[in-house]
């Protein structure tokens, strides 16, 4: 009976410290999930803006176009004026 105690003592010691083992992986898993949900968000801000930044450089391209088109025009009035 003895030989019995001891060796369930000694399995209950490592089903325990496997038990710790399994916990703390678990608490290492959560901290992975919530550093991929951080760089998910990360991301996705980045994304947002990215879109901005095309949106203003869109804008820019435009206001250029339509900036030559005036001087090209104001250069024809004062050509036209001088004749």
């Amino acid at each position: 009976i003895l030989e019995e105690s001891r060796k369930a003592r000694l399995q209950l010691s490592e089903l325990q410290m496997r038990h710790e083992e399994m916990l703390k992986l678990e608490k290492s898993l959560v901290e992975v999930r919530d550093m991929f949900v951080e760089m998910a968000f990360a991301i996705e801000k980045q994304g947002e803006q990215l879109n901005c930044v095309e949106h203003f450089a869109g804008q820019a391209t435009d206001n250029v176009d339509s900036g030559k088109c005036d001087i090209s025009k104001a250069e024809k009035r004062k050509n036209r004026t001088r004749k």
